[in-house]
């Protein structure tokens, strides 16, 4: 329940449910993409997550922090690169990194 999610928190739509239930289908078929699908694969999956990120913020705007960008696999590091080329509407995106040799960071 949204009262047990802390100050702030509220209970999501059932257009982000939605949105949310698509994403969660197209990263599981993400996974295993055809010869050359991988692209339209990568910009599906970061369509879906701008828009659910665009929906939750136009209730209230967003701050998405993600750390140790360096640990991030080379697949998540596309998807995320598509998705902040997006660049959802009411989305502040604070990334952080170590700088660590021979680790490939976005």
């Amino acid at each position: 329940s949204a009262s047990s999610m802390g100050a702030g928190a509220g209970a999501i739509s059932s257009a982000s449910t939605s949105i949310l239930l698509n994403l969660a289908l197209n990263c599981s078929l993400a996974t295993t993409p055809g010869a050359g699908q991988e692209k339209e694969s990568i910009a599906r999956t970061a369509n879906l997550m701008a828009g659910l990120l665009a929906m939750l913020a136009s209730e209230k705007r967003m701050l998405v922090i993600i750390e140790d960008l360096q640990y991030m696999d080379s697949q998540s590091g596309r998807i995320f690169t598509e998705l902040l080329s997006l660049r959802p509407a009411g989305v502040l995106f604070v990334l952080t990194s170590r700088d660590e040799p021979e680790t490939e960071v976005l």
